[in-house]
């Protein structure tokens, strides 16, 4: 199935939700051209889930992990297919029947939502808190209550529930305060139902058909294989880059709406180690041991890395292929290829700084699995 058949269309759900370390579709979708359905990919570090669309789209099935629970609720709605008037359903039957919560208390929350807003998401939260197993139309919703979370206001087609916020990552709060302040904002009034149905069917209107897989909200290093799933014949990934750690803190909104605490936390669990080259290095190998327990000889490897700019160490491309060879198991190091230089990516909201500057000189690495 080649890449131009999809309409553009198709490729909405992906959009489901921003996020500020996401690689374009393009990248895992041009990997797996040469797939064949009934083939199985695996992500360990899955973030939004492109890499798990890409492989539904291409008719395979996919399976994703990652430590962020914000993460993990995009990427399994990126697998899960639902018509926009069964999203729309529940969302209603939530608003209508579910007691909310206390809401968070504080300036930023006054400033940030209006109280009928806040008082809408506090009843999904709750929701989401008390129904674990959720069925797909449930799991879309969750991921696209994160999308709408907060984003840049726009009057003439409000599309975020919050004042106005970089829409793939979330400021602290005194940042976001101090904007604000200076700049004069207030709350938007939003009705929430509404926004949902006029973006269910923005995204969901036109889906690729339905594909097996699962994401699980874990640690990458300690994957297990279980009979649920085939062996794996693709890993494509972009692991954490040496230097950004900043992933939970980053979607802190999100993971509060997800059930997370309502500030910041910088929560390193389940995550690479940062704390050093070498440590870094040591845990990437133990997840590569994992993926070849999970993967049949011959599978096939592609990683995206870069460096952060400012940070002392060897090439982020060295540090991979040096926990490669740190695994011993069996990944082969076929080729490494330049894909962007220096690129800045353009600021979704430029009245905000980034949480880390933009990768340069990014490298992705080819390997196949030969035990």
């Amino acid at each position: 199935m080649e890449y131009a058949a999809h309409t553009k269309q198709e490729h909405r759900m992906n959009g489901i939700c921003p996020y500020f370390t996401r690689f374009p579709l393009r990248f895992p979708l041009d990997r797996i051209k040469s797939a064949r359905p009934g083939q199985w990919l695996l992500d360990p570090f899955c973030g939004g889930g492109a890499a798990l669309f890409a492989a539904r789209l291409r008719g395979m099935g996919a399976v994703g992990i990652d430590a962020n629970r914000a993460a993990a609720i995009v990427a399994r709605a990126k697998l899960s297919r639902a018509t926009p008037d069964a999203v729309i359903s529940i969302a209603a039957r939530i608003l209508a029947d579910t007691e909310p919560g206390p809401p968070p208390s504080g300036l930023f929350w006054r400033r940030a939502y209006t109280p009928e807003t806040l008082e809408a998401l506090c009843q999904c939260r709750a929701h989401f808190a008390h129904n674990t197993h959720n069925s797909p139309e449930e799991s879309v919703l969750h991921a696209l209550l994160l999308g709408m979370l907060h984003g840049p206001t726009r009057p003439d087609a409000p599309r975020y529930f919050s004042n106005h916020l970089p829409a793939d990552f979330a400021p602290q709060p005194d940042n976001a305060l101090a904007f604000w302040t200076q700049a004069r904002r207030q709350p938007p009034r939003r009705n929430v139902l509404d926004m949902i149905q006029m973006r269910a069917r923005y995204l969901l209107t036109k889906q690729p058909a339905a594909a097996p897989g699962a994401v699980y909200e874990a640690d990458s290093r300690n994957i297990t294989r279980t009979t649920q799933h085939p062996l794996f014949d693709w890993v494509i990934t972009s692991p954490p880059y040496y230097g950004l750690n900043s992933y939970a803190c980053d979607q802190w909104l999100r993971n509060w709406l997800a059930g997370g605490p309502p500030f910041p936390e910088n929560d390193a669990r389940g995550q690479i180690s940062q704390q050093s080259a070498e440590s870094y290095i040591a845990d990437l190998a133990q997840t590569w041991r994992a993926c070849a327990a999970a993967c049949r000889p011959g599978a096939r490897f592609v990683a995206r890395i870069g460096n952060i700019p400012n940070i002392t160490s060897p090439p982020a491309v060295e540090l991979l292929k040096q926990s490669l060879r740190r695994a011993a198991i069996g990944w082969r190091i076929q080729t490494c290829r330049a894909t962007r230089i220096t690129a800045p990516r353009p600021a979704t909201c430029p009245d905000f700084q980034p949480p880390a500057p933009w990768p340069e000189n990014e490298i992705e690495l080819y390997a196949r699995f030969e035990p």
